[in-house]
Protein backbone atom coordinates (compact mmCIF):
# COMPACT_ATOMS: atom_id res chain seq x y z
CA UNK A 1 0.00 0.00 0.00
CA UNK A 2 3.14 2.49 0.41
CA UNK A 3 4.27 2.06 -3.01
CA UNK A 4 0.86 3.05 -4.22
CA UNK A 5 1.05 6.13 -1.98
CA UNK A 6 4.47 6.79 -3.01
CA UNK A 7 3.96 6.51 -6.60
CA UNK A 8 0.43 8.33 -6.34
CA UNK A 9 2.43 10.64 -4.70
CA UNK A 10 4.82 11.31 -7.24
CA UNK A 11 2.41 11.57 -10.28
CA UNK A 12 0.83 14.33 -8.35
CA UNK A 13 4.17 16.21 -7.75
CA UNK A 14 5.16 15.46 -11.72
CA UNK A 15 1.34 17.03 -12.83
CA UNK A 16 2.05 19.87 -10.54
CA UNK A 17 5.17 20.80 -11.75
CA UNK A 18 4.01 20.58 -15.40
CA UNK A 19 1.46 23.02 -13.90
CA UNK A 20 3.35 25.91 -12.73
CA UNK A 21 2.75 29.24 -14.79
CA UNK A 22 5.44 30.54 -16.98
CA UNK A 23 7.47 33.08 -15.96
CA UNK A 24 6.84 35.45 -19.69
CA UNK A 25 9.06 37.88 -18.11
CA UNK A 26 12.08 35.22 -17.66
CA UNK A 27 11.71 33.90 -20.95
CA UNK A 28 12.16 37.22 -22.82
CA UNK A 29 14.67 38.06 -21.01
CA UNK A 30 16.36 35.23 -21.77
CA UNK A 31 15.94 35.46 -25.61
CA UNK A 32 17.18 38.80 -25.39
CA UNK A 33 20.39 37.44 -23.84
CA UNK A 34 20.35 34.38 -26.53
CA UNK A 35 20.01 37.42 -29.29
CA UNK A 36 22.95 39.15 -27.97
CA UNK A 37 25.11 36.57 -27.56
CA UNK A 38 24.49 35.45 -31.24
CA UNK A 39 25.10 38.59 -32.80
CA UNK A 40 28.38 38.16 -30.39
CA UNK A 41 28.78 34.71 -32.36
CA UNK A 42 27.89 35.96 -35.68
CA UNK A 43 30.70 38.29 -35.66
CA UNK A 44 33.53 36.26 -34.62
CA UNK A 45 31.91 33.61 -37.36
CA UNK A 46 33.32 35.84 -39.93
CA UNK A 47 36.81 35.98 -39.13
CA UNK A 48 39.33 33.52 -40.65
CA UNK A 49 40.35 31.32 -38.61
CA UNK A 50 44.57 30.95 -38.64
CA UNK A 51 45.29 27.65 -36.60
CA UNK A 52 46.24 24.41 -37.91
CA UNK A 53 43.45 21.39 -38.38
CA UNK A 54 44.61 19.71 -34.81
CA UNK A 55 43.48 23.55 -33.31
CA UNK A 56 40.41 23.44 -35.20
CA UNK A 57 39.47 20.24 -34.08
CA UNK A 58 40.27 21.15 -30.33
CA UNK A 59 38.83 24.59 -30.48
CA UNK A 60 35.44 22.13 -32.15
CA UNK A 61 35.61 19.91 -29.22
CA UNK A 62 36.57 22.00 -26.25
CA UNK A 63 32.83 24.06 -27.87
CA UNK A 64 31.11 20.98 -27.78
CA UNK A 65 31.96 20.52 -24.00
CA UNK A 66 31.40 23.68 -23.11
CA UNK A 67 27.53 23.24 -24.54
CA UNK A 68 26.96 19.60 -22.81
CA UNK A 69 27.79 21.27 -19.82
CA UNK A 70 25.43 24.07 -19.87
CA UNK A 71 22.87 21.86 -21.33
CA UNK A 72 23.18 19.39 -18.34
CA UNK A 73 23.27 22.78 -16.41
CA UNK A 74 19.73 24.08 -17.74
CA UNK A 75 18.10 20.61 -17.19
CA UNK A 76 18.94 20.40 -13.74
Amino acid sequence: MDERRQTSKINVESIQLKLEPIDVNRLTNDGEKLKKKIRELNAIIDEIFQGSEDELKLLIANFQRDQDKKKRKLQD
